[in-house]
C-alpha cells in the first residue's frame, strides 16, 4: 500500500497475475515522499514498480516512510534449511535514491538496513505517546532481545527493569520456558510490559501470569511499537489493563 500526496497513479492486474503500474500527476519536478505498507509481496512488487515508474519520469529522490520493515525478524538463519529473510528484503528495497524513515527495526544492525536509513526509535515513539510515563514503578524486558531498549527507556524515567527471559523452539517458534530475574516488586505497583512487536501476543501472556502469580495487586500495561494482533486483543485484555502501540499493523490489514 503506497500514500503519497506528491503524486497519483493507478495499479491493475494482469490476466496473467502481473501487476500493472501507470503513474498519473506528479505534483514535483525531482523529489517524492511517501509511506509505504508492505502487508504482503503484492505491495512490496507494487512498490518496485512505481518507484521504476517514477524514476523513468526523471524523479531523482524518493523518501520512505516505512514504519515497518518486514521479514526484520528473520535476521538470519535459525536453522539449515531456513532463509535469510531480511538480507533478500535489504537487497530488494536498497537504493541510492531511496531515503527511508523506519520505526524501531527489530535488529538495528546497519549492515541488515537498506543504505540511507534513518531509524525512529523505540524511546522516542514511547516518549510520544506516553504521556504519564513518570507514574510507572517498573519496567519490563519481556526476553533479552528487548533488554537494551526498555532499559533506555527505564532510564530516561529512573525506574528499575525487571527482566524476564523466555526459551524458544527454533522450528516452531513455541515458547518453551520463561524465566524472571530475581527482584522484589511493591504491592499495587504500575507495571509497563515493553517491547518492539506484538504478534500473537504469547510472550506477554506468560508475562502477566508471571506477574499476576509473584506480585499482588499490580496494574499491568503493554506498550509495543508495533501491533500486529494476529490472534487478536481479547485474550491479552485479560491481563493487561491497556494495551498500546505506536504504529497499528494491524489495522491496515
Amino acid at each position: 500500500m503506497i500514500k503519497s500526496d506528491d503524486f497519483v497513479f493507478e495499479s491493475t492486474i494482469f490476466s496473467g497475475g502481473e501487476i500493472h503500474i501507470q503513474i498519473g500527476e506528479i505534483k514535483t519536478k525531482t523529489s517524492v515522499n511517501l509511506e509505504l505498507i508492505i502487508n504482503d509481496s503484492h505491495d512490496l512488487i507494487e512498490y518496485l514498480l512505481v518507484v521504476n515508474a517514477l524514476k523513468h519520469l526523471g524523479i531523482e529522490i524518493i523518501n520512505v516512510l516505512l514504519k515497518y520493515l518486514p521479514y526484520a525478524r528473520q535476521d538470519r538463519v535459525c536453522s539449515a534449511g531456513q532463509a535469510f529473510s531480511l538480507d533478500v528484503i535489504n537487497n530488494l528495497l536498497k537504493d541510492k535514491d531511496i531515503y527511508y524513515t523506519i520505526w524501531d527495526v527489530h535488529n538495528e544492525s546497519g549492515y541488515l538496513l537498506p543504505i540511507n536509513t534513518r531509524i525512529i526509535s523505540q524511546h522516542y515513539l514511547f516518549n510520544c505517546i506516553i504521556d504519564d510515563a513518570d507514574s510507572i514503578d517498573y519496567f519490563v524486558s519481556p526476553d533479552k532481545g528487548a533488554a537494551q531498549k526498555t532499559s533506555i527507556i527505564a532510564n530516561l524515567h529512573n525506574k528499575p527493569v525487571i527482566n524476564f527471559d523466555k526459551v524458544r523452539d527454533p522450528k516452531t517458534g513455541n515458547i518453551t520456558g520463561m524465566t524472571i530475574a530475581d527482584t522484589e516488586i511493591k504491592d499495587n505497583s504500575r507495571i509497563m510490559v515493553v517491547d518492539d512487536i506484538c504478534d500473537g501476543g504469547r510472550t506477554f501472556i506468560e508475562v502477566a501470569k508471571i506477574l499476576k502469580n509473584k506480585f499482588n495487586h499490580t496494574r499491568l500495561e503493554l506498550f509495543t511499537t508495533h501491533g500486529i494482533y494476529s490472534k487478536g486483543k481479547k485474550e491479552l485484555s485479560m491481563y493487561y489493563d491497556k494495551i498500546t502501540c505506536a504504529n497499528n499493523i494491524g489495522a491496515t490489514k
